[in-house]
């Protein structure tokens, strides 16, 4: 959690409130934390405009509006390191991706059109969510074809789990196959059963990219915000994490992070290259915590951090 100091000379005074994980606020200093005496407070509503006499016009101006919002997001760095990949460039690194299709799927085109709608550009686990959550019969195709496509990243692949999201979707229309079923003595009827085809590409996001999003954008996972919420009710992680991961448990600690960030970044305290490489370090070390703690059991030397991504 990035905590706002005092301003410098010339500016008034102001200091962001501590979320906890809950959503108390938690004093900083002997001032109260009040709604009102914060100059972070001011709350900011998306844009919003009725949806009666949706004409065109009024459609622009809301997509203006919406690309303005998400550009005010970003976080970029002040300065250019040749040593860095510059954020953003997803096209030099896209990442290894997966490819999987499956056939002879009894549901038509519509349909797998909306449920690739729904799935596309989606974590894979919070899409296997999604379609479980769904509990219809014709989503069970496309819900087996995301089981398989996890199983086969995560334990073929060993693929982080958490960096699995879905780049593309689509469907493809096959043939109809005709067969004759008996209806009652002596009555029979032909059935056309539908055989359309999905595709789609999983691939493993890059650690600068999932930086980007995760920390930068605060579009974290809903899988993985769940997972750090249960583990702090059940107590299978201490207390201390509860500030640790307040950049992602809520949505309230992630806009106040978000605007302790901006407000660093304003100032000229943020240093997104510097801050970037410690995060890595920071994941990479917890995800490959396992086979560091088997090395040492040998008796061999822990692995260095740029050995692990």
């Amino acid at each position: 959690m990035l905590l706002v100091p005092g301003a410098a000379a010339g500016l008034r005074s102001c200091q962001q409130p501590v979320l906890s994980a809950v959503g108390r606020l938690l004093p900083v200093g002997n001032e109260p934390q009040g709604l009102g005496g914060s100059c972070f407070l001011d709350r900011r509503y998306k844009f919003y405009i009725p949806r009666r006499n949706w004409w065109p016009w009024k459609q622009k101006i809301a997509h203006q509006r919406q690309a303005i919002s998400r550009r005010r997001k970003h976080i970029w760095p002040r300065y250019s390191d040749p040593d860095e990949q510059r954020a953003g460039d997803i096209r030099s690194d896209p990442g290894p991706s997966v490819r999987f299709k499956v056939h002879d799927m009894n549901l038509s085109l519509k349909r797998l059109w909306v449920y690739g709608r729904l799935l596309r550009k989606k974590q894979l686990q919070d899409a296997i969510d999604w379609m479980e959550a769904l509990c219809r019969p014709s989503a069970k195709p496309v819900r087996d074809l995301l089981y398989r496509a996890r199983t086969r990243m995560v334990d073929h692949h060993g693929y982080d789990p958490a960096r699995l999201y879905i780049a593309r979707i689509w469907t493809e229309r096959g043939p109809r196959v005709m067969s004759i079923h008996q209806q009652r003595a002596g009555y029979y009827f032909r059935k056309k059963k539908l055989q359309n085809m999905m595709q789609l590409v999983v691939r493993e996001m890059p650690m600068n990219e999932y930086f980007h999003k995760v920390y930068i954008m605060k579009e974290v996972p809903r899988s993985v915000t769940l997972d750090m919420r249960m583990a702090l009710r059940d107590g299978r992680a201490p207390r201390s994490y509860e500030r640790e991961w307040t950049p992602y448990i809520t949505a309230e600690s992630r806009i106040w992070h978000r605007r302790g960030m901006q407000f660093e970044d304003q100032m000229r305290r943020f240093d997104y290259y510097q801050t970037r490489r410690e995060w890595i370090d920071k994941y990479a070390g917890s995800f490959h915590r396992d086979e560091q703690e088997a090395r040492e059991s040998r008796g061999l030397p822990p692995l260095a951090p740029t050995e692990l991504y």
